[in-house]
């Protein structure tokens, strides 16, 4: 089994001539390359690197394959694993290149994912440290990355440990720049009509559904001017390869909003990646109490799987204002809220870029946020000059659904 991945349909192409990720294996004897015969292992190993905090453990599972979500991203990915004497899996790390636009030209979306490292020996975790900042340094290099491959990373804020090691420090002359700050906003429920706002009169109009054609070209229209966008026009035709491969996605999970003359501006789609990927909550032994309860209400239990819908696809057209962003949301949310019912969900979340949020839209819902920065890889010495705008406008193109 080859432990090279490449996965999507027309993804990144690797640039010949270049180094490639796991020429870098042979300089730590411990870090190897992980393929999808280590699959139950590498699962096994992620039920155990969970995040705790106030009692309260998250584990962010990935069944029932751990390579599944490699797929649902598309392009190019890599995994290597941390491994002690004993040949036990002790950490991991994931690449996934995928073709972006970088300030309206071509260019690849490299997210570095997946790290964990669970072990105290102090020699393994240099090792992991020392050869990781290689390879961010090596990052423009790489075969995987492509042409004008730039080199992100997503950081939960409340995970100080893992904050502190990647941000605060330099690797190898390399350090990580927040360039966006986000908030994953999960609405768990709405108030009654009288706490919320009154309806509006507006000009636009959300309707369910629409034809791949006309959903692609407005999805293109914007990503080609964001940083980071997603290539949804020609070559690569992302909404296509998604819709192939996103289990349990398909066109009639998009909401598209309409001006007065008829012209999409704006979009967003459902979809639960629970069949890739899942957040579990376990926490400690009266939650078994907790759960009892919350069988009776079909409430959320600690210890399964959360059910929660993502706002995939949200674009808004580059010409309407903040305000204008935020009655759109509003009026979406109008259709969308009655799926959380027909789906069993427990939730629906998106994505909210903290510098133009959309929240205010939202005040008749419950809600819980989670801050998530992105960060940027860069030399340390370009870190106080370098210019966001450069990468196109934002906020960035970020699926967190895909995390």
């Amino acid at each position: 089994m080859e432990a090279e991945i490449n996965t999507g349909v027309k993804g990144a192409e690797p640039t010949r001539g270049k180094t490639k990720l796991f020429d870098f294996l042979k300089e730590a004897p411990h870090i190897v390359a992980l393929s999808k015969d280590d699959d139950a292992e590498v699962l096994q190993f992620f039920d155990q690197a969970g995040m705790s905090g106030g009692g309260f453990r998250l584990l962010m599972q990935r069944k029932p394959r751990f390579f599944d979500l490699f797929e649902h991203r598309g392009g190019i990915s890599r995994a290597v694993g941390l491994r002690d004497d004993n040949g036990r899996l002790v950490g991991s790390g994931a690449l996934t290149s995928t073709p972006c636009f970088i300030d309206g030209k071509p260019g690849n979306f490299v997210y570095l994912a997946d790290l964990r490292v669970q072990d105290r020996d102090p020699a393994l975790v240099r090792e992991w440290r020392e050869w990781f900042g290689k390879v961010m340094k090596a990052a423009p290099q790489l075969e995987e990355g492509g042409e004008n491959g730039h080199m992100v990373c997503g950081i939960i804020e409340t995970n100080d440990r893992a904050r502190r090691v990647l941000e605060e420090r330099v690797h190898n002359g390399q350090k990580l720049l927040r360039i966006a700050p986000y908030a994953m906003v999960t609405m768990l429920a709405r108030r009654p009509s009288w706490f919320g706002l009154r309806k509006k009169k507006t000009e636009f109009v959300c309707e369910r559904g629409g034809t791949v054609q006309e959903l692609e070209s407005f999805l293109d229209s914007v990503h080609r001017e964001q940083a980071f966008g997603q290539c949804f026009g020609a070559p690569h035709f992302e909404l296509r390869r998604r819709l192939q491969t996103w289990k349990g996605f398909s066109i009639e999970d998009f909401f598209a909003v309409r001006d007065s003359r008829g012209k999409i501006v704006a979009t967003t789609a459902l979809w639960n990646p629970n069949q890739c990927k899942q957040t579990v909550v376990e926490g400690p032994a009266w939650t078994k109490g907790f759960n009892f309860i919350a069988g009776k209400l079909a409430w959320p239990k600690f210890g399964e799987p959360l059910e929660i819908i993502y706002l995939t696809h949200m674009a808004f057209a580059w010409h309407l204002s903040l305000d204008e962003k935020r009655e759109i949301l509003a009026l979406m949310m109008e259709m969308i809220w009655p799926e959380k019912k027909r789906r069993k969900a427990h939730a629906i979340a998106f994505c909210d870029f903290k510098e133009s949020s959309l929240k205010p839209a939202l005040q008749s819902f419950i809600k819980a946020d989670v801050d998530v920065g992105m960060y940027l890889v860069l030399p340390e010495t370009e870190v106080k000059s370098f210019d966001p705008a450069s990468l196109g406008r934002f906020p960035p193109a970020f699926e967190m659904a895909l995390v």
